[in-house]
C-alpha cells in the first residue's frame, strides 16, 4: 500500500522562515538569502517524508507567504494596480500579501481557509488583464526532489477551489473563467518535468455545496486536464468535509485517484465507494493534519483493512487527511510536557511515520482515559432587549457621535515579550514583572489620552496569544514551547491543548483592567476571548465533544465578566474571530452548530446588567451567510474587518437590519501602508451609505500586535482626526435640517 501525505509545514521546526521574511522585509538580508532558508526548508521537508518511509515527498506545497497566492502568479491572474510601477516579481508578490507604502498599494484581502485558522489571501481575477503564466516556481520545486533522488508528488491548489475562494472583477459569472483555466492547468503539468509521474490536485471545495455552474464546469475542466497528464497519474483531494454531495462530478473527472478525509467523512464507505470506477484508486485520509493527538492505530487499520478487501490492496493509499501545515513541527522539540502527555502527541514529523507504518501496523488501543464533563447549563438572562438596553448605554457611557476605540492588543515590543520571557523563566520576581507591565498599561493609556481616543483599552501587555493567555490561566490546558503553527505570512501562533476539565480557580483578567480605569475618566475595554474562538484556537481532545468544552470555558468566561462588572468596568468585549471558522462545512452540521455556539456566547454574556455594554469582534468571515446568528449573539457593538476587504461586507449588515452598533474597521493593520486622515474620511462617507451614523462605531479592523508604534501612532490620529471631521459634518447636516 503506498503512502503519502498531502503537504508539510513550510515555517521550520524553529521557525526559520518567519525570521527569514522578516529579516527580509526590513532589508537586513537580500533575496538570494531568503531564497537559501526556502530551500533549505524544502530539502529538510522532503527529507523528513524520505526517511519516515512515505513512498511519495510532496512538492510544491511550500510557500512564502500563502499558496493561493501562489496560484495567482502561477496562473497569471496578478491584479491590474500591482503591475503598474515596475516591480520586480518579489516585490509584487509582497505588495499583494503586505501592501506597500511606498507605492500606496494596499494589500489584497485575507479570509479564512475554510474551517480553520489558516488565512489566505483572496485572488482578484480580472477578465480585461492577463499576465503569461508563470509555472517556475512549480516546477523548480518538483525538480529540487527529484535532483535529489526522491520520487516525487506535485501538488497544485484546483481550478474550482481556485475560483470559489476568489474574488473576480468585471464578470457575472465566475466560472465562465474555468474553460481558460483548464487550458492553463494543462499547460503547467505539461511543463512539470517527466520523472514526476503523479500530480495532487487539490480541491477542498468538492466539500461544501457546489453552485449548479461550478458542477458544469467542474467535469469538463477536470477531464481536460486529466487528458493532458497522458503517463501521469492525477489525484484528486476533497479535505474539511465530506464530499457525498459531489461525488458525480468526482467520479467522472477521470482522475486516477481520489482522496477522502477520513476525519471528516459522515456516512458508511459504502456510499463513497458504490458508483466508484474500477480504474480510480482511494487514498484514506486516516492521519489527523489537524491535531496533535497520535493515531488511533485500530481504528485507522481497520478503515484500511475495509477499503483493501473491498478495492484490493493496488487501489488503496494511506495518507494524512489534509496538509500538516495545521500542525506543529516536531514533537522532539518540546522538553517541557509532563511524559504521559507527551508521549499521546504527534506533530508533522511524526505524522509523516505515523502515515507510512500504518499499512504494516498492529491494531492500536483507543485511548480510554476519562472522558471530559459533560452538561447543558440553562441561560439565565434579566438583559432587557437592545432598544432598552441602547438608551440607558447612552446615558451611562455619554460618547460623541462616530466614537473612537481600538479593537484591544497594541504593539508587543521587543522588551514587552522580553519582560514575559525573563518572568517565565524566573530571571525576574513577580513584583518586578508586575511594575513592568503596570508601566506598559500606564504608557498605553496616556498614548490613548492623546491620540484623543474615546473608549481605551489597556493594550493587553501581558498576553502573549489570545487563547494561550486565556489557556494558561485556567485549569485543563497544557502548554508547548515550540508548537508553532503557521497563521498567515511570517504571522506564527502556538495553540495551548486542552485535555481535561476546564475550570477558573481565580480572576485572569481583572487585575490589569482595574488598574488602566484607574488612570482615566474615559471608559476603558475589558477584553476576552470567546469561548468558541479558545477552544477552536487550542489542540483539543478528540474524545471531548467540542460543545461541552465551549461551555466549561463560557462558565468560566461568564465569571470573569460578572466581576469585571463588579469592578466598575462599564464595556466588556468578548472576542470570537473564530465564530464562522468553527463552522462544520456540512450544512446539515450548520444549525447545530449555531445554537451551541451562539448559547455559549450568551452564557457569558446573560447576567450582566443592561448598562453594561457588550462588544465582540469578528474577522475575515463571510458574514452574509451567517447574519441571523450574528443577530442572535445579541451583542451590543460588533466590530469587524472591513477596510481590507474595501468596505463591501457592510452591505450584508445593511440588508439584514441590523439593529446594534457597528465597529467596521477603518484601515487593514496587516499592512505597514498609512492612510491618511483624508482617505479615512472618505471610508468613513462610505460606511454611513450602509449603517446609520448613530451605529457606527470607528477603529482600525483587527488588535495591533504586530505592528510598530511609529506606524500605529501615526494610524491612530489619522483616524481619529478622520472620526472628529465627519463629526463636524454630521452637526452641520443636522443644524441645516433643523434650520
Amino acid at each position: 500500500m503506498q503512502t503519502h501525505i498531502l503537504g508539510f509545514p513550510s515555517i521550520g521546526s524553529h521557525r526559520e522562515l518567519k525570521f527569514a521574511l522578516e529579516d527580509f522585509w526590513a532589508g537586513k538580508t537580500t533575496l538570494s538569502e531568503l531564497e537559501s532558508t526556502a530551500e533549505t526548508l524544502k530539502q529538510e521537508s522532503f527529507r523528513i517524508q524520505s526517511d519516515a518511509g512515505l513512498s511519495y515527498v510532496t512538492a510544491g506545497d511550500f510557500s512564502l507567504y500563502d499558496r493561493m497566492l501562489d496560484t495567482m502568479l502561477m496562473l497569471g491572474l496578478v491584479p491590474r494596480r500591482y503591475t503598474c510601477y515596475g516591480m520586480t516579481k518579489i516585490e509584487t508578490y509582497f505588495a499583494m500579501a503586505r501592501g506597500d507604502a511606498l507605492r500606496n498599494l494596499a494589500a489584497l484581502p485575507m479570509k479564512k481557509w475554510f474551517n480553520t485558522n489558516y488565512h489566505y489571501i483572496v485572488p482578484e481575477p480580472d477578465i480585461t488583464f492577463r499576465q503569461e503564466p508563470d509555472f517556475s516556481k512549480l516546477n523548480k520545486d518538483v525538480s529540487l526532489a527529484l535532483e535529489h533522488g526522491y520520487t516525487t508528488k506535485a501538488v497544485i491548489i484546483g481550478p474550482a477551489t481556485f475560483l470559489a475562494l476568489s474574488n473576480p472583477v468585471w464578470i457575472k459569472n465566475r466560472w465562465e473563467l474555468m474553460g481558460e483555466l483548464a487550458e492553463i492547468y494543462a499547460a503547467a503539468i505539461r511543463q512539470l518535468p517527466a520523472e514526476c509521474k503523479f500530480i495532487q490536485i487539490d480541491e477542498p471545495i468538492l466539500c461544501t455545496e457546489l453552485e449548479k455552474e461550478a458542477w458544469l464546469s467542474f467535469i469538463p475542466t477536470h477531464r481536460k486536464i486529466k487528458d493532458t497528464a497522458q503517463d501521469k497519474k492525477l489525484m484528486l483531494t476533497t479535505y474539511f468535509g465530506d464530499p457525498l454531495l459531489n461525488m458525480t462530478p468526482i467520479y467522472e473527472s477521470g482522475y486516477d485517484v481520489i482522496h477522502l478525509d477520513m476525519t471528516c467523512l459522515k456516512h458508511d464507505m459504502k456510499d463513497y465507494l458504490s458508483e466508484l470506477p474500477s480504474h480510480m484508486s482511494v487514498s484514506a485520509g486516516v492521519v489527523d493534519g489537524r491535531n496533535i493527538w497520535k493515531t488511533d492505530t485500530g481504528r485507522a487499520k481497520s478503515t484500511l483493512d475495509m477499503l483493501e478487501k473491498r478495492l484490493g490492496g493496488n487501489r488503496v493509499m494511506c495518507a494524512s487527511s489534509c496538509s500538516l501545515l495545521h500542525c506543529p513541527v516536531d514533537i522532539r522539540n518540546e522538553n517541557g510536557l509532563e511524559g504521559k502527555l507527551k508521549n499521546r502527541m504527534a506533530f508533522a514529523v511524526q505524522k509523516c511515520c505515523e502515515t507510512a507504518s500504518l499499512p504494516s501496523h498492529m491494531a492500536g488501543t483507543p485511548d480510554t482515559s476519562r472522558l471530559h464533563t459533560t452538561r447543558k447549563t440553562e441561560i439565565t438572562s434579566d438583559r432587557s432587549p437592545y432598544s432598552i438596553r441602547r438608551k440607558i448605554q447612552e446615558e451611562t457611557l455619554c460618547l460623541p457621535p462616530l466614537p473612537t476605540t481600538t479593537i484591544g492588543s497594541f504593539p508587543q515590543t521587543q522588551h514587552i515579550r522580553g519582560l514575559r520571557s525573563r518572568f517565565k523563566s524566573g530571571e525576574i520576581s513577580g513584583e518586578t514583572y508586575e511594575s513592568g507591565i503596570k508601566k506598559e498599561i500606564y504608557d498605553n493609556i496616556q498614548r490613548q489620552i492623546k491620540l484623543g481616543l474615546d473608549v481605551l483599552v489597556h493594550g493587553e501587555p501581558e498576553r502573549n496569544d489570545m487563547a494561550e493567555y486565556f489557556g494558561e490561566n485556567l485549569e485543563g490546558f497544557c502548554f508547548l514551547e515550540n508548537g508553532w503553527v503557521q497563521s498567515y505570512g511570517s504571522r506564527c501562533v502556538k495553540p495551548p491543548v486542552i485535555y481535561g476539565d476546564v475550570k477558573r480557580n481565580s480572576p485572569i483578567t481583572l487585575k490589569w483592567i482595574k488598574y488602566a480605569a484607574s488612570l482615566t475618566d474615559k471608559p476603558v475595554k475589558g477584553i476576552l476571548t470567546g469561548p468558541v474562538t479558545i477552544a477552536k484556537w487550542s489542540f483539543m481532545r478528540e474524545d471531548i465533544p467540542q460543545e461541552a468544552v465551549w461551555e466549561q470555558i463560557a462558565l468560566a468566561l461568564r465569571a470573569e465578566a460578572l466581576e469585571l462588572e463588579q469592578a466598575g468596568i462599564q464595556i466588556i468585549q468578548i472576542d470570537e474571530p473564530a465564530f464562522v471558522e468553527a463552522m462544520p462545512l456540512d450544512k446539515n452540521m450548520q444549525e447545530q452548530y449555531f445554537d451551541d455556539a451562539v448559547r455559549c456566547f450568551k452564557l457569558v454574556t446573560s447576567a450582566l446588567n443592561d448598562s453594561t455594554q457588550v462588544h465582540t469582534h469578528m474577522c475575515y468571515s463571510e458574514f452574509e451567510r451567517i447574519m441571523p446568528h450574528i443577530k442572535r449573539l445579541d451583542a451590543d457593538v460588533i466590530s469587524i474587518e472591513a477596510g481590507r476587504s474595501g468596505m463591501g461586507v457592510l452591505d450584508s449588515f445593511r440588508r439584514s437590519g441590523y439593529e446594534s452598533d457597528i465597529g467596521a474597521g477603518l484601515y487593514d493593520i496587516h499592512s505597514s501602508r498609512i492612510p491618511t486622515a483624508t482617505e479615512l474620511s472618505g471610508r468613513i462617507d462610505r460606511i454611513l451609505k450602509y449603517i446609520p451614523a448613530e451605529q457606527v462605531w470607528i477603529n482600525p479592523d483587527c488588535g495591533l500586535k504586530t505592528r510598530g508604534w511609529g506606524e500605529t501612532l501615526s494610524a491612530l490620529q489619522n483616524m481619529v482626526t478622520a472620526a472628529v471631521l465627519m463629526r463636524g459634518r454630521l452637526n452641520k447636516k443636522d443644524e441645516k435640517a433643523i434650520g
